[in-house]
């Protein structure tokens, strides 16, 4: 088959009225990867997690990771595999989360226009498009994006089967998917659990028993799966004290008996809406609030309320467990659905606008909804998005230091300084600060060691900023009063200052 014809049989496989929404499509891809393309430096986070792939073998992978890391078993492979393939730069550690971000975009696509047509349809597939965090982590070095990809495919499977019927194909797909999801992704046994619970749902409606069976049947292997995933990774990650420890706050106090404990649902649920719709606060995060409960209504009416709203539900009851954190990057997966329900709700609220006057109102809602992300998104083409961006600022000194200069690290930022330095190939020796994030004047105490000494570099990553004190803020000002300064560089998140202290 020639270039003519292929391209004539993808077009012929393209609704004529689908043309439209290349567009938002497009951009999405576009988006993605021009923040991948950024190569902005691994931060704290993905150093961990880094680490563990490219020091381990695919059989060591299975074993509990360091630095209290956790990632499903057949993303770290994925990790390792092109690793293995293409090298240990920053561009092939983000290639899977990459891939899983392009794939994505298709695949809402898909699930969306199962569920929407028209203005709701072209709403759904512009803020998937432009989502601040979705475009961000298709390119770290975790399994968020997976997530997301993993459970659109379920999704894509649970629709064809709703709509097209539980054929030997499809019930070998959605058996297949639901297996080998559970060792993809880690929140992929809510999404099961809401789809399986529509399906067997719908076709017990439909007094359809023997579907009801197969499903069964199919979702008896997806259970068969996680317990052998349990077993082997999940189990001990659910016990690490210093993970239960660290995420304490993001487990839900159930059931809720104090003021506390309901405050901290509304809390929880206004942060996760932040967090997924980027910052919208106030009036904008009601009227998104407002958006998802008509979309709660309109799909309880075509009978798809369950395996849109339920997911994110069923996170919050593994939550109440302490199995699960109940936290922005944590839901990232929840977020298709999410977007699905705003543009059902937009569909409702359309229907149920009668005067033109009301219908621009509407339009104007929406418009405050896009504009923001799409801005953003805009923005990012230009300045990608940068989190800690400590590379540039390691080569700076290395390029300008004197052969006698010292080194002092703050203490987070030593990981990501022995990543890089090992990248590098460089050996360079330093000096790690202390954490006493409940005793600052001990800070104080250790930088009294720099005291005498010429020409000292002081560097910074990773700071922390709690209780309305700035620790990186907190050095230099101290740094200035027993030294003078001769150089700095920054970076987003990242900084280098260089002292005299004779």
């Amino acid at each position: 088959m020639n270039v003519y014809k292929l391209a004539n049989a993808i077009r012929s496989r393209i609704r004529h009225s689908d043309w439209q929404y290349l567009v938002p499509i497009a951009a999405g891809i576009v988006f993605r990867i021009s923040q991948y393309l950024a190569n902005r430096s691994l931060w704290l986070d993905e150093v961990y997690l880094a680490d563990n792939i490219l020091h381990r073998s695919y059989l060591e992978l299975l074993q509990p990771l360091d630095d209290n890391q956790g990632a499903p078993i057949l993303f770290l492979f994925l990790e390792r595999l092109v690793v293995d393939l293409v090298g240990t730069s920053e561009y092939a550690l983000r290639l899977v989360p990459l891939i899983s971000g392009i794939v994505s975009v298709f695949l809402f696509f898909v699930v969306a226009r199962a569920f929407l047509n028209g203005g709701a349809l072209m709403f759904a597939l512009v803020l998937f498009a432009v989502s601040d965090p979705l475009i961000y982590y298709a390119s770290e070095v975790k399994q968020y994006s997976t997530d997301v990809a993993v459970a659109l495919a379920i999704y894509a499977i649970a629709m064809r089967v709703r709509d097209k019927g539980l054929s030997p194909g499809n019930l070998l797909a959605l058996a297949t998917v639901g297996v080998g999801a559970v060792w993809l992704s880690d929140p992929a046994l809510f999404v099961l659990a809401a789809v399986g619970s529509e399906l067997v749902l719908s076709f017990w409606w439909r007094r359809d028993t023997r579907s009801v069976l197969l499903l069964v049947g199919a979702e008896v292997g997806w259970m068969v799966s996680f317990a052998g995933n349990y077993f082997v990774r999940l189990g001990n990650l659910g016990s690490n004290p210093v993970l239960q420890d660290y995420w304490k706050d993001y487990f839900a106090p159930f059931p809720p008996f104090s003021r506390a404990d309901f405050r901290w649902y509304a809390f929880s649920v206004a942060d996760a809406m932040r967090f997924l719709f980027q910052d919208v606060t106030g009036l904008l995060l009601g009227l998104v609030l407002v958006m998802l409960v008509f979309g709660w209504l309109q799909a309880g009416s075509k009978k798809i309320f369950l395996s849109l709203l339920a997911p994110l539900l069923f996170a919050l009851m593994a939550s109440s467990l302490h199995y699960y954190p109940f936290y922005q990057r944590f839901l990232l997966f929840t977020l298709p659905a999410l977007i699905v329900l705003m543009a059902l709700g937009i569909e409702f609220l359309w229907q149920a606008l009668s005067s033109q006057t009301a219908r621009i109102v509407g339009v104007l809602l929406i418009g405050l909804v896009l504009l923001p992300p799409t801005w953003s998104a805009l923005v990012a083409l230009t300045k990608p998005r940068a989190h800690e961006d400590i590379r540039p600022v390691i080569e700076y000194v290395l390029k300008h230091r004197a052969a006698d200069d010292g080194l002092y690290v703050y203490y987070s930022a030593q990981r990501p300084l022995e990543y890089y330095l090992r990248q590098l190939g460089v050996n360079l020796r330093y000096v790690t600060g202390i954490s006493s994030r409940d005793d600052w004047i001990n800070y104080l105490q250790d930088l009294d060691q720099l005291r005498n000494k010429r020409r000292v570099w002081v560097l910074f990553s990773h700071v922390v900023k709690s209780e309305g004190v700035d620790e990186e803020k907190l050095f230099v000002q101290y740094l200035n009063h027993i030294g003078r300064r001769l150089d700095s560089f920054h970076r987003e998140g990242a900084s280098v200052y260089l002292y005299d202290f004779e």
